[in-house]
């Protein structure tokens, strides 16, 4: 985002701490990478690898709504994907002999 170190302060990060994390004297605590990530837009993934796997809005509706059943309801319906899921791979199987 065109961010440097100075701007981290926005999130309560001094400077001495900073640049203890670049001479990897000390690792920044899990609440100051929450902050940073947050801060950034970023999940705390893409902080430490550099890799994001975001989800899409269509995915994170897909987990809330699951989230929000029954353990029973969540059993059904991983059942009924799992179903659906060996259905599609058979016809991936035959399409592709």
């Amino acid at each position: 985002r065109g961010e440097n170190r100075n701007n981290l302060r926005k999130v309560d990060v001094v400077q001495q701490t900073i640049s203890s994390w670049s001479t990897r004297n000390i690792y920044p605590r899990c609440d100051d990478l929450y902050r940073i990530a947050q801060y950034l837009g970023v999940s705390m993934e893409y902080l430490l690898t550099g890799k994001d796997k975001r989800l899409s809005v269509d995915d994170s509706e897909l987990l809330r709504k699951f989230g929000a059943l029954s353990k029973d309801q969540q059993a059904a319906v991983l059942n009924q994907i799992e179903f659906f899921y060996r259905q599609e791979l058979e016809k991936q199987k035959k399409a592709s002999l």
